[in-house]
């Protein structure tokens, strides 16, 4: 649909120039007038590689930064969930010589009449005196009503902001669900940035992951024919946060970090 949309903007448009061109006397100026309008058109699709908003984006991608950490909280049990799998026999591995005494896992156990996901949620403490490899086998689990880390799609606690830049500035357009007002982004900002939030559901935004894209083009989507969006260029996409670097062992082992 984008290159059909294409093909009938380009075909209005040298109607129009041919138009257009007839208003001029005839003879050099209509033929310089029609040189002129055709190589700005396509210059256009390359001035984009020598705007310093480009070249930052590029500098961006190949220089990603790490997740921001808002805040840390210090635990016993680490929820395994939120982009981790929450397969619960893949709890031991993830906590192995951090100092945790075990994991908080959901379990899903089917759905409701509405359809909606139904789980349990059960706490793994490791045994003492067990080996720290053990599987699920060295741990005790019981139910409990709610996890120690608060976070994850059941808490209902994700976040988006959004916005674009400004040299360093960011500016903010997008801030969900914080606000329900999006703002216009102005035509000619086309570096964007977006945030990812990692929420608790009682200490708020501990940590979030940028993204970066650019609308080498602008924010054209010819006529409304393209599906989605304009074309945009994107960084390679953040591996997000390791909810271990937000929620700390109360015991760290002594030779933790080293």
């Amino acid at each position: 649909m984008f290159a059909i949309g294409f093909f009938i903007v380009g075909v209005l448009f040298l109607a129009g120039l041919f138009l257009a061109s007839r208003l001029l006397p005839p003879g050099m100026w209509r033929g310089l007038f029609i040189l002129g309008v055709l190589a700005s058109i396509f210059v256009y699709p390359f001035l984009h590689l020598v705007s310093p908003s480009y070249i930052k984006f590029k500098e961006l991608c190949l220089h990603p930064s790490p997740p921001t950490i808002v805040k840390t909280k210090a635990v016993d049990f680490i929820l395994l969930d939120a982009g981790y799998s929450s397969d619960c026999t893949k709890g031991p591995a993830y906590i192995a010589g951090s100092g945790y005494l075990g994991f908080d896992c959901r379990k899903i156990v089917g759905s409701n009449a509405r359809h909606e996901v139904v789980a349990e949620l059960y706490r793994y403490t490791m045994r003492s005196g067990v080996d720290p490899a053990c599987g699920l086998e060295c741990f005790n689990a019981e139910r409990i009503p709610a996890p120690e880390a608060r976070f994850g799609f059941f808490d209902h606690t994700s976040r988006t902001r959004a916005g674009y830049l400004v040299g360093d500035e960011r500016v903010v357009t997008i801030d969900y669900p914080r606000s329900r007002e999006d703002k216009q982004i102005p035509f000619w900002r086309w570096l964007r940035f977006s945030d990812t939030f990692l929420v608790d559901a009682v200490e708020g935004d501990m940590a979030f992951t940028t993204n970066y894209s650019y609308l080498p083009y602008g924010p054209i989507t010819v006529l409304g024919l393209a599906s989605g969006g304009a074309p945009a260029d994107q960084c390679p996409l953040h591996p997000g946060v390791d909810p271990r670097s937000i929620y700390r062992p109360k015991h760290p082992p002594a030779d933790m970090g080293k």
